[in-house]
């Protein structure tokens, strides 16, 4: 059992129209971004481009559902971040602003134009607000599923150290991929919070309501719905969804998570 309770939570908190670079079996195409090999899949074409950001150890597969469903309507793009599925790792931190900046220098590379749609799950959430306070000029919406909130990351860690100390245990000593990301984890809230607002744009959460050990025990839930609600509320304009499945929404609910994207990609941006 203690085996199950560990995988799950590293993976909770965890045809493009041009031919890029070569084709990896059915998982991507590898592109060569600042000497670095990176894995990404490019599919559907059109404005906007929705840009998929996995969970703290998840692979573009996890999109897979979801990705193919978006690509009939728009250019989407997901990518393995270092280290993760085929992506080469990275000696740079693995904080929010360098995968931010990664990511950028990605999209640059694929020549795949904003306004970009920022899908983000679990830890992925805390990513794509790193990338919006960057390039705020570029967003044309966000969507964050059952995302990780520094809120409630700051509660569990203060309320619940048992469960606070397994997800650190994991982010420790699971490989060196996933010890970078654990380390810059401090760095990236701390960033978050001091930033301003998200750019003035769609914006929907998607919220699991199902417990996942170690990061959301049933204990700690009513806090972890609570902080998602407030974060709604601080959005202007964004609506938020609660769904009665697991954490992995992208692959256990992916009919919501591609019609809660579908409705932001056919909202025209505030100003």
């Amino acid at each position: 059992m203690r085996w199950n309770r560990l995988g799950l939570a590293v993976i909770l908190f965890c045809t493009f129209h041009q031919c890029i670079g070569q084709i990896v079996a059915d998982s991507g195409r590898i592109v060569v971004v600042n000497d670095r090999r990176v894995n990404v899949m490019v599919a559907g074409r059109g404005r906007p481009t929705v840009v998929f950001e996995a969970g703290f150890a998840n692979d573009l597969r996890s999109w897979a559902k979801v990705q193919a469903e978006i690509s009939r309507s728009c250019t989407t793009v997901s990518y393995d971040r270092p280290g993760l599925g085929l992506s080469e790792e990275s000696s740079t931190p693995r904080s929010g602003e360098q995968i931010a900046t990664d990511l950028h220098a990605l999209l640059q590379k694929l020549g795949v134009p904003p306004p970009y749609i920022l899908a983000g799950h679990s830890a992925g959430g805390l990513y794509i607000r790193s990338f919006a306070h960057r390039y705020s000029n570029e967003i044309g919406g966000m969507i964050f599923v059952d995302a990780v909130l520094p809120e409630y990351l700051r509660w569990l860690q203060r309320n619940d150290h048992e469960h606070w100390q397994e997800l650190e245990k994991i982010g420790m000593d699971s490989g060196s991929v996933m010890r970078s990301q654990w380390l810059g984890l401090e760095p990236t809230l701390r960033e978050i919070e001091k930033t301003g607002p998200l750019p003035r744009v769609p914006v929907v959460v998607l919220v699991s309501k199902q417990p996942d050990l170690p990061f959301k025990p049933s204990t700690a839930m009513p806090e972890f719905l609570r902080t998602q609600g407030s974060f709604t509320d601080q959005v202007a304009g964004a609506q938020m969804k609660v769904i009665a499945a697991g954490h992995e929404l992208p692959s256990l609910a992916p009919e919501d998570v591609t019609a809660a994207i579908l409705s932001v990609v056919m909202t025209k941006p505030r100003h």
